[in-house]
């Protein structure tokens, strides 16, 4: 027999987000990040860029939200590094429908400037976001640990092979220098 119900489907919560999951950029090539806007008339960006030398307090003052996908402020904290860019885009489009946004960080960041660099979405009227911590490098580092030594090895993330003449520096907890060298030609 015929069957007639009246469902209600609530609208979409308002959310900007990333689309995928990636921290490492090339040095060379485009440096774009993906992202979707879903019932929201209006996104905030910041880009900020952590110093070099601030790497260490970096990873002892965020650490594991460093992969959290939520940023809970505008900017990064002061002494780490500052913000290189701030705008709200006008995002539109049709009401429950994902709307993509193409973050061309070229805008930005200087070609051929290597760095950490935190990306922040969110919506203006609120404080907390999507956050994306990206690496711009062409090095890949794999270390490995023995009783009484540390091994090394770099390598180019474009072609994979072995980058030599690399100055490597291990720091300890308290970021002071334990040794230094260089890669040979097996990087």
């Amino acid at each position: 027999e015929a069957y007639t119900e009246v469902v209600y489907m609530p609208d979409l919560e308002p959310n900007v987000s990333f689309d995928d999951q990636g921290m490492f950029l090339s040095l060379t090539g485009e440096h774009t990040l993906a992202a979707s806007a879903v019932n929201l008339d209006r996104v905030e960006m910041y880009v900020d860029r952590v110093y070099p030398n601030n790497l260490f307090y970096l990873l002892s003052d965020y650490h594991y939200s460093l992969f959290s996908e939520y940023g809970y402020t505008d900017s990064i904290r002061y002494f780490l590094g500052d913000t290189i860019h701030n705008e709200v885009y006008e995002v539109g489009g049709e009401y429950n429908q994902p709307q993509p946004i193409h973050l061309d960080l070229d805008e930005y960041i200087p070609e051929g400037e290597h760095g950490i660099y935190r990306v922040l979405l969110k919506d203006p009227e609120y404080w907390d976001g999507s956050q994306r911590w990206v690496m711009v490098t062409d090095l890949g580092l794999v270390a490995k640990k023995g009783e009484d030594d540390v091994m090394v090895w770099v390598a180019s993330l474009d072609t994979l092979a072995p980058v030599p003449g690399t100055k490597v520096t291990l720091l300890s907890v308290q970021n002071q220098v334990m040794a230094e060298g260089m890669t040979d030609a097996q990087g």
